[in-house]
């Protein structure tokens, strides 16, 4: 008798991802291209549409099987606060133990453990490495955010090559829901702060 698959989840490019036709699924409904995407794995291998068919399983069953993989990992939230110049102070909670990584973000538990932490009802997310994953309250002073958004593309450009994403992505409820778009003129005033 064989044993079911062992299904886990990371989240890589989404045009390589694409290109390479391994098994995916977007962070949200209507993701844009640049966004990461999730894709999946058996035995740490990511796998393809012939390999899942083979195996007999519905994309849906093994999306949900790498799921419960990740919420039975071991990580937590560790929250940090940050004088902004100009006044303020950002309130950031970081996705922190052995286990943790950028595609926690797709566990509704995480993100709303993260909104109670935060006293936020909307979070701005950003995975700019694969092995980490920063959240703020969406709804806060706009220049707030925007500093968020520019530690975000700074820790991708310090990733280099392993760089995830340097967006901003929304959740609510415990499910990203888009992206957080910023204008140009407001990141370049947050960078100068």
């Amino acid at each position: 008798m064989s044993s079911a698959p062992d299904f886990s989840l990371v989240l890589g490019a989404s045009a390589l991802v694409r290109e390479e036709g391994l098994v995916h699924q977007p962070l949200f409904p209507g993701a844009p291209d640049d966004v990461p995407v999730a894709v999946l794995l058996e035995d740490e291998e990511a796998i393809d549409g012939e390999r899942l068919d083979a195996l007999g399983i519905e994309i849906d069953d093994a999306f949900a099987s790498a799921i419960e993989d990740l919420e039975d990992r071991d990580a937590g939230w560790v929250e940090q606060s940050i004088a902004v110049k100009g006044g303020g102070t950002l309130r950031i909670a970081a996705r922190s133990g052995d286990e943790a990584g950028a595609e926690d973000a797709l566990l509704p538990d995480a993100l709303n453990d993260a909104a109670e932490l935060l006293s936020a009802k909307a979070l701005a997310v950003a995975m700019p490495a694969p092995g980490m994953l920063l959240v703020t309250d969406a709804d806060q002073k706009w220049q707030l955010v925007a500093a968020f958004a520019t530690a975000a593309k700074m820790h991708f450009a310090e990733a280099g090559e392993d760089g995830l994403y340097a967006g901003v992505l929304r959740a609510e409820g415990g499910r990203l829901t888009g992206v957080i778009e910023l204008s140009t003129a407001s990141l370049d005033a947050a960078a100068k702060r």
